[in-house]
Formats: structure tokens, sequence, C-alpha cells
């Protein structure tokens, strides 16, 4: 009896009212329960069944009543509920199963479906069944996923040939209670049918028979004591020649062919169920003692057209005494192996270091043969007389670095086969090779340091570090630097287009293997790359500072006055100018509205052309522009230099024509003798009067150009003043008092165009450049101071003033007349800031025309310095 629960009740009275009495009313569960008088202990009267009840919870009532008088009770409810227990066993659906499948059934394939049972109750653990093959699996059944079917196992042999065509499996089937409980096994019978998918063999392959070669025609030569075995029991074999292979040989061993009287073809017959061997002429020893038939049997009930079931079977018949006896490789251990090492680098054809050699205890036997069994290998020959193997074509261990394969030697009647293993040494036998390389590769000029411009490969098709390719740069490491072991080509300086052969760089790169050993190859290859332009030049000009100080007020607007060009090292569009003139700093703008720019493309670059804008009448003076070149690159660069004009009056004449004076002296040395008698005294006095003219100019020039002291300068002036008409006022010339050259660090060179003195046509205008000369205000201010001293002793020093401007003057070997016309203008170079031209009055350019004789010839500027 177990005890469920103990039902307790309190009653507060006193001995003996408050004694309790426990019992059960009726219901239709008390039956089964029992409860303690005195204890109130609730327990089980007999057994439950858990399937048989309707209802899984029992309602129970008890009664607690005490011992007063009239006794009082209380009633409680009680409700248990019954839990199953694991006590029924599971029971297969069926004693026995059974299935078949065919022999060449593959994995997964369905043999039979079980089912099973278990009374617990539904749904729990008690009642759920699994089952296990308990014996007669063998590796070749198993069950599915879900544990209730039976299937062919994974990689599962039925050859029935093997394994015979029942088998019986015992299936166990379990609950997943607690405790497990088992039921009874059950069976399940399979049967594998056989299926025609095995090809019949020879055992043996090969047959050797004696005959005699008068053995009688159409009479068996030989029957088979057992023919071709098909291991399929359905299996329906056929047996023909393979006439057309029939071979034979001679009783020295050599090939003999067949012939149309001895035709091997027709030589033999078969029955085509037995494999009965008939001659069907009569045979010749003298012509070939042995001779080989091939036997092909054919199974004709073949389960399937491919793969054909068929086997090839031999028969040697030899015409003389049984040779029994094979011969016998020598040193060649056990197994018949001979395993050698060769290198690949070896050149074919050569001999390795591997002859074989056998024997024949057959003392009947003259010598033996050797040969490489079929299908033979192409790298090997071997010598059939001395059985010397040779290497006949190159190895290559990235290829295959084993050779296997058979040599036999025969006694002309039996073949002795040995294995011969090749190992191959591996060797640096080939080059690098590099991949195709890009085509010429561009890059800015201002590709940064670091950058990866490209990444080379080469391969080499030898093994370990045979294979391994280090790189190199054979040239044009002064910008590039190449990775040994990446390839990657990286830009170590800044290149720059615009030096000479900056626009193409040539790298040559190297790939070297084996980098560590002695045994390397190398090669090499171009990389081209091109350098894009980079807008980075700004336009320039030669010079700083252009004067142009011989217009006339009378020029007309249209009239070219000379061109100007800037240079751009940059090339393309970058290169390509435009000229603009904007207002010089600390100028007055009107000069933009008297002269203007344009641009002309000319072979050797970009001019500009600068002509006058509007009439100069009543011009006269300096004026000052800045000349901008701006390039077409972006961004845009420029660069400028500083104009000076200088507009004179229309009637001054202040120029000699010097390229007519050029053509002048031309003409003197090429006139004829009688031409320079006849015309020496007009001309002498010509040239007399034109060096006097000339000197007075070249006097005030030399004194400006070569630096001479503010005192010197000012001396002059006042002496140049005493020779015109005392007292008439100075006038500071508008065009001398205005104007000031602006400062610049470059050269400068200036054109005067005279129109008044101009010839037509050609002579029309003429560039004559000059640079304006320059006095720094500083040394005037202190000439001025020492000024009235000096005057005094004016007279004593002015020949030794004269002396020294000759000397300062340098003057062309080459040039007969040592005028202005023949010196070289050098350009200005870091003029100083706070130098400027000094004003010359009327009386000044009235006498020596200072202002305009100061400009040398424009084809022979001489040089002046300060």
């Amino acid at each position: 009896m177990e005890s469920v629960v103990q039902l307790v009740a309190v009653d507060s009275d006193l001995f003996p009212n408050n004694v309790i009495t426990y019992s059960l009313l009726p219901s239709n569960s008390s039956a089964s329960f029992a409860i303690d008088n005195a204890t109130g202990v609730l327990s089980v009267q007999r057994p439950l069944d858990y399937e048989t009840l309707a209802n899984k919870t029992l309602v129970l009532k008890a009664e607690a009543a005490d011992g007063g008088s009239p006794s009082l009770s209380s009633t409680v409810e009680i409700r248990i509920a019954v839990v199953d227990q694991n006590d029924l066993a599971p029971e297969c659906s069926q004693r026995v199963y059974s299935g078949s499948v065919p022999e060449t059934a593959g994995y997964g394939t369905r043999v039979a479906e079980l089912a099973g049972s278990d009374g617990d109750s539904p749904g729990s653990p008690n009642s759920q069944v699994f089952f296990r093959i308990l014996a007669g699996a063998g590796d070749r059944f198993t069950l599915d996923a879900g544990g209730s079917g039976v299937i062919v196992e994974r990689g599962a042999d039925l050859d029935v040939n093997k394994l015979g065509v029942f088998h019986n499996l015992t299936i166990g089937i379990f609950d997943r209670g607690t405790p497990q409980l088992t039921g009874a096994p059950c069976f399940v019978h399979i049967n594998v049918s056989d299926v025609n998918n095995k090809a019949p063999y020879f055992e043996p392959v090969t047959t050797r028979v004696t005959v005699s070669e008068g053995s009688a025609t159409f009479a068996p030569l030989f029957q088979p004591s057992k023919t071709a075995i098909d291991p399929d029991s359905s299996a329906n074999l056929t047996y023909s020649l393979l006439t057309n292979i029939t071979t034979g040989r001679s009783a020295g061993g050599g090939a003999v062919a067949s012939t149309p009287a001895y035709n091997f073809s027709t030589l033999f017959s078969i029955d085509p169920l037995n494999a009965t061997l008939y001659a069907m002429t009569a045979l010749d020893r003298e012509i070939a003692q042995e001779l080989t038939v091939q036997v092909l049997a054919r199974d004709l009930n073949a389960a399937t057209p491919t793969p054909v079931q068929t086997a090839t079977g031999t028969i040697v018949l030899t015409l003389t005494d049984i040779n029994n006896k094979p011969p016998r490789f020598l040193s060649t251990g056990s197994a018949n192996n001979y395993t050698v090492q060769v290198s690949e680098s070896l050149a074919p054809p050569i001999p390795i270091n591997l002859k074989l050699q056998a024997d024949d205890p057959d003392v009947s036997t003259v010598s033996l043969a050797y040969a490489i069994a079929p299908p033979g290998i192409s790298q090997f020959a071997v010598d059939s007389a001395s059985g010397q193997v040779s290497l006949v074509q190159r190895l290559d261990y990235e290829k295959s670095s084993r050779h296997e394969f058979i040599v036999t030697v025969s006694d002309g009647l039996h073949v002795t086969s040995a294995s011969v293993t090749i190992e191959v040494i591996n060797a640096n036998t080939y080059d690098p090779v590099f991949d195709q390389f890009p085509t010429p590769l561009s890059y800015p000029e201002s590709t940064p340091v670091g950058t990866v411009v490209a990444t080379v490969r080469a391969y080499d098709n030898d093994s370990g570090v045979f294979g391994q390719v280090v790189y190199s740069l054979l040239a044009g490491d002064a910008f590039f630097n190449v990775a040994s072991d990446t390839g990657r080509v990286t830009l170590v300086r800044q290149l720059d287009r615009d030096v000479s052969g900056g626009d193409q760089q040539l790298l040559v790169i190297e790939g070297v293997d084996n980098p560590s050993g002695i045994d390397r190859r190398r090669v090499s290859r171009q990389m081209v790359i091109n350098v894009k332009d980079v807008n980075d030049c700004s336009p320039t000009f030669p010079s700083g500072l252009f004067t142009f100080r011989n217009l006339k007020e009378n020029y007309q607007a249209g009239f070219e006055i000379d061109s100007v060009r800037a240079t751009d090292k940059d090339v393309g569009r970058n290169s390509e100018l435009g000229y603009e003139l904007i207002a010089a700093p600390g100028q007055s703008a009107d000069a933009l509205q008297l002269f203007r720019v344009s641009t002309t493309n000319a072979t050797d670059g970009y001019y500009a052309q600068l002509r006058v804008n509007q009439s100069l009448t009543g011009r006269r003076g300096w004026y000052n522009l800045t000349l901008v070149a701006k390039d077409s690159g972006s961004p845009q660069l420029t660069g400028s230099t500083v104009l000076s004009f200088f507009v004179a009056k229309a009637d001054d004449f202040t120029l000699v024509d010097e390229e007519a004076l050029a053509r002048f002296r031309s003409a003197l040395i090429g006139t004829n003798v009688i031409l320079i008698a006849g015309c020496g005294i007009a001309l002498t006095c010509l040239i007399l009067m034109y060096c006097k003219y000339r000197r007075l100019s070249r006097q005030a020039e030399i004194t400006i150009a070569a630096g001479e002291s503010g005192v010197q300068q000012l001396h002059l002036m006042k002496r140049l003043e005493q020779q015109k008409q005392a007292g008439e006022a100075e006038t500071a010339d508008s065009a001398a008092d205005n104007g000031k050259p602006s400062k610049h660090n470059a050269e400068s060179r200036s054109s005067n165009i005279d129109a008044a003195s101009a010839p037509p046509d050609d002579m029309s205008r003429q560039s004559l450049a000059t640079r304006a000369p320059l006095v720094p205000p500083s040394r005037l201010h202190h000439s001025k101071l020492k000024a009235d001293e000096n005057l005094k002793s004016s007279e004593s020093s002015d020949k030794k003033r004269k002396k020294k401007g000759r000397r300062s003057h340098k003057i062309d070997p080459g040039n007969s007349n040592p005028s202005l016309d023949d010196s070289r203008s050098e350009p200005l170079n870091n003029p100083r800031s706070d130098w400027q031209l000094p004003p010359l009055s009327r009386h000044h350019r009235q006498l020596g025309r200072l202002p305009e004789l100061l400009e040398p010839d424009a084809d022979h500027q001489g040089d002046i310095r300060s």
C-alpha cells in the first residue's frame, strides 16, 4: 500500500472533544484509496491503470469528525493526478519484413519500412519507439535518418558472387521511457538480385601450348580446360579470334612478317562456344616457330552496351620443344624493381646508370631480348641486346618528378618483367620569363614620390629555389626602384619633364632565379614610362625691362613698334601663351590708351606684337607698362616684364640710319679703286662731319653709362650749355621729365623706330635697341653739393674726362669706325630701384641730341656698365 498524502485537521476544543477521526466519503474513485482514521494518511488501496483511466485526475472527498457530543465535522476535496509509468514494452508491427534490391543498388536505396507501437501514454517518451539493427548488416545495410527505413549503406558491396543472394537482418525495437523497455525483435529478409554487369576474364590471360607443326588441318589444335570466366549468372559468352594481330617469331626470336603465302590471319579458327582452336592451313615451323593468337570473349547478355563486357586472352603456340623456364632478372631484389636517379639537366640521347641483366635457366636459350613493355614510355629506350637503358627525351622535373615503366626480358617464349622507377633530380633548366609589360606607361611629372607605377612579374617553370625570381633595375634607377620580391616599381625621385630627356624614362628590369645559388639564370626587359607635362613653369621674358626710345609723336594708331617673346618650358597647351598690357605699379594708366598688344604664333614661339593704339600727337614723354604673359595651362601661370616707351617730337632728327650706314660701309668696301679715288675728297668731308657730330653724342653717353660721378655729369651738362646761346631758358622736355624706366632683374632690350628718317618699303620700320642709362639719384644729389667746387677745375679736367670716356668705351676690334653704331648693348642686370634718368634741357637735345644719340644700333649694342 503506497502512501499518497496525509490529511491534518485541527480542533480547538479540549480532550476528548478534540479527538479527530478521518474518513473518505463515497465517490467514483474512493474504492481505489483508503484513509487511516486516526492519522489521516491517504493511501492507494488497489493499483491504478493509467491507460484505462478516462480522467487522469481523480477527485476524492475526506471528512474529519471530532469526539464531542454532538460530533462536529468538516470535509475537504482531494485532487490526485495519475502519472503514467513505462510499464508496457514496444512491439513491432510485423514479425518478419521482406525486401529485394539489385546488386548494383547505391547508397540510400530503400529495402524495407519498419513500424512499431507502445501502449504507454501517447506522445510521452514511454510510447516513442525506435529501431536498431542488431545483426546481419555487415556494412551493407543501415537505417535511414528517420530510423524506420532499411536502406543500402554508403559504399556497400552487394556482389552476389562474393556475398550470396540472401541477407537476414535482426532488428531491435526500443522505447524512450525510463526505464527503457525492449520489445521482441523482428527480422528483415533481403534478396539481392544478380545484375549482368561484370566483364569476363581469362585465367590465365596467356596460355602457352606446344603443337606439332605437322598437325592436321581442320583438326583441333588446342581445347582449353576452361573457357573465360564471367561472374554473372546470366552471362552468355561467345569467342572469336583477333586475326589481324596474330604475330609470329622465328627460331632465333626475330619477328616474322605475315606473307600472302603464309598469312597469319588465316591460319586458325576458333569455336565460338567452347573456344577450341583449329588449324585451317598447314603450319610451318621454319617460317615461324612461335605464333601468338589473340582470343576475344564477349558477353552477349551484358546489361548495358557500355562499357563493353569483353576479355582478351592470348594463346602462344610453339612449334618446337617446350621452353618452360622463364628468364630471370639479376640484381633487382625480391620485387623485381629497379630504382635510379637521373638529373633533368641531362641532354639526350645519353645512356643512364641502368643496365638490365638477366639469365635463362633453359640450356636451349641462345639469347635474351630486353624491351620496355607496352604502353612503353617515350623518354626512355632500352637496347634489346645489351639491356642498356638510355634517355631519349629530355626530362622535366616540373612536369613529372617520377617515371615508372615495365621492362621485360624474353627468351622467345617466356617473358619476365620488372618495374623501373626513375626519380628525376631537379635542376635549373628554365630561364625566367617576364609577363607582357603594359604598353608605354604615362604618368604626370607631379606624381608623388612613393607611387607604385607598375608591378612586373616573371615566371620560372623550375621548382623550388630554381623557380624563385628576384628583381632589380639595370637602368632607370635614378628615379625608380623595383622591389626585389614583389616586382613593384616605385617612384623614388620627383619627375621633371622640363629638363633635357625628362619626357621619357627607360627602365631595364632584370629577373634572376635561384638568387642564393650559383647556377642562376637571368632575363631582362625594357619598360618605357612617358612623363606627362604638368603646368609648373611660368612664362619668362629674357629681360625684366624693355625700353623703346625712338617713338615720334606723329605716329598714328596701328604703327608697329616691335615684338617681344616670352618662353615657357612646358609643352603643349601649357606652353601656349597670350599677352596682356596692364598699368605699371605707381605709374599713370594713360599708357594703356596709347599702346596695345596682340599675340602672334610663330614657328619659334608666341610673340607679343606691340603697336600704337592711338595717335601719339602731343603725347611726348616716358610711359611705363607691365606686359603680362599668360599660359593656357591649368592652373594658369603668368610672367611679366616692364615696358618703357619714350615719345619724342616729330621733327627731332636724333638718329642716324644704322642699317643704311651698314650698307654704306659694305658698299665702300666693295667699290673699286677708281670710284674711291674720284669720291675720296667728298667722302672724307662727310666722314669728318659725321665723326664730329657723333663724338659729342658718345661723350655724353659714355659719361652716363660708365657711371661717372654726379659732379662730372653736371659739369658736362654745364659745358654743353655754355656752348649755346647764353641766357636761353632751360625747359624740361616732357618726354624726359614724365617717364621713369621701371626696375627689373632680367635682361632688357629696346626698339627705336624713326619714321621720319626711315627709307620707304622695307626700311620704313627699323628696330634699334638700347637700354636707358640709369643714374642713382643719391649720386646726383652728391654731385650738386660739389658742383661749384668742380666748376673751377672743369677746364683742366675736360681733357681727362674725354680720355677716360674713350677708355671706358669698348670698341669692336673688327669695326673700322669706333662709333656708337658698332657698340653692343649688354642687358642691365639687377638695376637699383633708386636709379632714374637725369632730366635733359632743350639745349642738350638740340646740341647733342642726347636722349636719341645714346641709342646704340640694335645689331651692334655695346657694353654700358654703371
